[in-house]
């Protein structure tokens, strides 16, 4: 069962390389998500020497509470709005997802990295320019994907526990049939693609990361082993093809 999660306002900006008011976009931004949803604001940044290499950023740390992706989990930090700067992936999703986060701006350092997060929260664009990819649901990259493999997609997950984040013996194999099934009936699944799609569709960042790791070796040949019987029923496949046939009309 997928819990509420990333329901908090959400903002990125261009690259500092692209747009060099970025930064003041942000802080504007946070200060204005601050008054109305308190707390206490946070910098999260790599690592304590990044803040060094910009004096607007350095002024910035001196104004807020700093974490960096070490120090996350034991940052004695009661919540509030968040000003993450050049994120990766997986660091991005771990703030993203921290029930501390009241309110999240990203100064993403490779525009690609934070596309999926801006979709699935539907992040307002700051700046002159809009940032890439912030996107409704349903555009874009995601009108892309397979529809049968967003039927596939839909019933992992309903059977998969999502606190678990794929980690779990029964989830790992589930998560494998459906991949397999999918794979062996002729159907792409383009990590990118089934990454932003769980995204969007309420999957924890962790359990989306492996989702898409099971997907990238899939789809280049590997056959992940299962654990325990096969959990699909016979005649899924044409299931999930009926469905997206319906759907489309």
């Amino acid at each position: 069962m997928l819990e509420k999660g990333r329901e908090y306002p959400a903002a990125i900006t261009l690259p500092i390389s692209s747009d060099p008011g970025a930064l003041g976009h942000a802080v504007t931004w946070i200060a204005g998500q601050d008054r109305e949803l308190g707390g206490v604001p946070l910098l999260y940044a790599p690592a304590k020497r990044n803040l060094e290499y910009d004096p607007g950023v350095s002024r910035v740390a001196k104004a807020m509470a700093v974490a960096t992706w070490r120090t996350l989990g034991s940052l004695q930090w009661g919540g509030g709005v968040v000003l993450a700067l050049w994120p990766d992936r997986e660091h991005l999703g771990a703030i993203s997802d921290n029930r501390r986060t009241r309110g999240l701006c990203v100064i993403p350092d490779d525009d690609q990295e934070a596309a999926p997060w801006a979709t699935a929260t539907k992040a307002v664009c700051l700046g002159a320019e809009a940032a890439p990819a912030a996107e409704p649901a349903g555009t874009g990259r995601l009108a892309r994907l397979d529809p049968v493999v967003v039927q596939g997609l839909l019933t992992l997950t309903m059977l998969v526990n999502h606190g678990n984040n794929l980690a779990g013996t029964a989830d790992h194999r589930d998560a494998v049939a459906v991949l397999l099934t999918l794979h062996d009936g002729g159907h792409a699944l383009p990590a990118d693609q089934v990454y932003e799609w769980a995204l969007v569709n309420g999957w924890p960042s962790r359990g989306a990361d492996r989702l898409t790791e099971l997907a990238g070796k899939i789809a280049t040949g590997t056959r992940p082993r299962l654990k325990g019987p096969w959990p699909l029923r016979d005649g899924i496949l044409e299931t999930w093809r009926s469905e997206a046939s319906q759907n489309a009309r």
